[in-house]
């Protein structure tokens, strides 16, 4: 009973270390009752529909606390059972879900908006009276 009290703390401790540095960590992967893992590194790259990467997407496991995000050239690393669900999300595109069924996966993603930033126009207006400014 202690040496999972234990455990719980020092995994807790971690935690809290790495999201107070800003730095991203793997965490355990579920076992099953034997007791083996039964995870593989998955590796890839998420493009847009032109196929260039993205930048800072965000790759997790469904349903878990693991998940890693797209470096420079789109690319990501990430532990997951095979067979489970990732999930692929950016700001500007539809969310993804893809099945894990091999150690690389390469993800398309679908914009959210047809319009341009160049089309959107921002209109301010205000007036104030001088008594109101001192």
């Amino acid at each position: 009973m202690r040496f999972k009290i234990w455990r719980a703390v020092k995994v807790l401790i971690v935690l809290m270390m790495a999201l107070s540095s800003g730095t991203a960590m793997a965490v355990p992967v579920p076992q099953n009752q034997s007791g083996a893992v039964q995870a593989t590194v998955v590796t890839g790259q998420v493009l847009d529909e032109n196929g260039e990467p993205i930048i800072g997407a965000s790759v997790s496991v469904k349903g878990t606390n693991v998940g890693s995000a797209t470096d420079i050239d789109g690319r990501y690393s990430i532990k997951a059972p095979l067979g489970s669900t990732l999930v692929v999300s950016c700001v500007g595109y539809y969310t993804r879900e893809v099945r894990v069924n091999g150690s690389n996966l390469t993800v398309t993603m679908v914009p959210s908006v047809n319009c341009d930033l160049g089309e959107v126009l921002e209109v301010a207006y205000v007036r104030y009276k001088t008594s109101d400014v001192r």
